[in-house]
């Protein structure tokens, strides 16, 4: 195998662990909350969970015991609800982007 033929594939496997590695750093879930502490910024599920919130997020707009999609990210190895929408609903992925095919020689 060539230097370029092994350059080549350790880019590839390594797009292909860096994309796995993201997707491990974020999630979406429904959660029913708990308490909220407007002050500390944190916000409890009721399965235990208290999670910190992010800043930008007004947390007035939302009550105890209200259904809520919430939005995780891992940021300096503690996760940080990035995004808070009240509902139970979470969109499904945007479908994958197609090539189309050639016919013929090109």
């Amino acid at each position: 195998m060539t230097n370029m033929a092994k350059a080549a594939l350790a880019a590839v496997f390594l797009s292909l662990l860096s994309g796995s590695a993201y997707a491990a750093l974020w999630s979406d879930f429904v959660g029913t909350i708990k308490t909220i502490d407007i002050q500390a910024r944190e916000l409890g599920l009721e399965d235990g969970k208290v999670y910190h919130v992010r800043r930008g997020i007004n947390l007035a707009h939302f009550k105890p015991g209200e259904k809520v999609t919430i939005h995780i990210e891992e940021r300096d190895r503690e996760e940080m609800i990035t995004k808070l929408k009240q509902g139970d609903y979470i969109a499904p992925p945007p479908p994958a982007k197609t090539t189309p095919k050639r016919r013929g020689l090109y």
